[in-house]
């Protein structure tokens, strides 16, 4: 399977997130919402991820950020309850802030931490 980084439009919903609203990919609004629900965190990017043809697949995947290590805690601790998802974190550098990114590996992966919730 190639996985290849590149803009796919997916339906999308308007949605409500801490006072703003956002057009976000049907299928992983419940983990946005859910992100989002920690005081401490703000989300940057989602797709829901696409097979796109026979042999390229876009996976979901959500960045974003949260300044609560006890936030953080309780996000990575529901993370390592499923299969198939990684998160990765880097500092970015124009804001000093860690940008966490919750990559996954299949569509069931999604499916099975947004069940978790």
């Amino acid at each position: 399977m190639n996985i290849v980084d590149c803009k796919i439009t997916h339906k999308q919903k308007k949605v409500k997130i801490k006072n703003r609203y956002y057009n976000i990919d049907i299928k992983i609004i419940p983990l946005v919402r859910w992100l989002n629900s920690f005081q401490s965190v703000v989300t940057q990017f989602s797709c829901q991820g696409d097979k796109v043809q026979k042999r390229t697949t876009f996976l979901p995947y959500v960045s974003f950020f949260c300044e609560d290590s006890k936030d953080l805690n309780n996000i990575v601790r529901k993370i390592n309850s499923v299969d198939d998802v990684n998160l990765h974190c880097y500092l970015d550098e124009d804001s000093g802030r860690t940008v966490y990114n919750m990559y996954f590996n299949c569509y069931k992966g999604m499916n099975d931490l947004i069940g978790r919730f």
